[in-house]
């Protein structure tokens, strides 16, 4: 945890590019053996700081924008689809800020100033490596080599007290998604039956609203692609307690 002091505001935080969490933020795009059932509404693993659970303050809108420079055609759809389908499962309202020329780097989200607004959550496609239309989100974690890995989502929480002693709560403030052009050929939508785009994206955006991997097949946020593009039992039940089900953080 990084301890600020700004202007009189005492603030911690934490995000998945200093924890544990960027290296469950990834998915291979190796697909996983078929799942004969969508799973146990038991298998979602939530964002932790300590005993804290890291959320997003459901009473409040998320704002994004998508960067679709290098994005494949249709991805805006699809992005749209799984946004409104994690909008659906959370009970939390979503607003689409327009496009955007930002490709998140590990530094995205970490300027944020407590109590004001925070950057937007920002999907995008970029390359690994270096120069135009890369970012250094796109690299090996742990036994996820770079060259499997299909795309890295992360989210970006904070706490704080005021210059009136009040504590804010954890809660998580913004996020990102970054998809790997490599494989940009996976067939758009949330067909069954094989890895799509929808379903990476839904995975990437389980990140960002402070999912982390299980060990279920059947799930979408296991680190492997599987042939299911919907979110299965535990998914929907980790949304449902992430979101307004919860109550709004103070």
């Amino acid at each position: 945890m990084i301890v600020k002091v700004a202007r009189g505001v005492r603030a911690g935080a934490v995000g998945a590019l200093t924890t544990v969490m960027l290296l469950a933020g990834g998915v291979i795009a190796n697909p996983a053996a078929a799942a004969g059932s969508r799973g146990s509404a038991k298998s979602y693993t939530l964002s932790k700081q300590g005993k804290a659970v890291l959320r997003w303050n459901p009473c409040q809108v998320i704002h994004y924008r998508v960067n679709l420079r290098f994005a494949p055609p249709g991805a805006l759809q699809d992005v749209k689809t799984a946004v409104a389908t994690v909008s659906k499962a959370s009970g939390i309202t979503f607003a689409y800020d327009g496009t955007t020329t930002v490709i998140p780097m590990k530094t995205y989200g970490k300027n944020y100033t407590p109590g004001k607004a925070a950057s937007p959550v920002v999907l995008a496609w970029a390359s690994p490596g270096k120069g135009t239309g890369t970012s250094d989100l796109l690299t090996s974690q742990g036994d996820m080599p770079q060259a499997d890995l299909a795309g890295v989502g992360y989210h970006q929480a904070y706490w704080w007290t005021d210059t009136k002693g009040r504590l804010h709560d954890w809660r998580i403030v913004t996020g990102a998604a970054v998809f790997n052009t490599a494989f940009n050929s996976l067939p758009a939508g949330f067909g069954s039956g094989e890895p799509t785009r929808g379903q990476l994206i839904l995975h990437e955006l389980g990140h960002v609203m402070g999912l982390m991997h299980v060990d279920d097949e059947s799930q979408v946020m296991f680190p492997r692609m599987g042939q299911e593009s919907t979110f299965g039992a535990g998914d929907l039940a980790g949304l449902k307690k992430q979101g307004k089900p919860s109550g709004c953080i103070r």
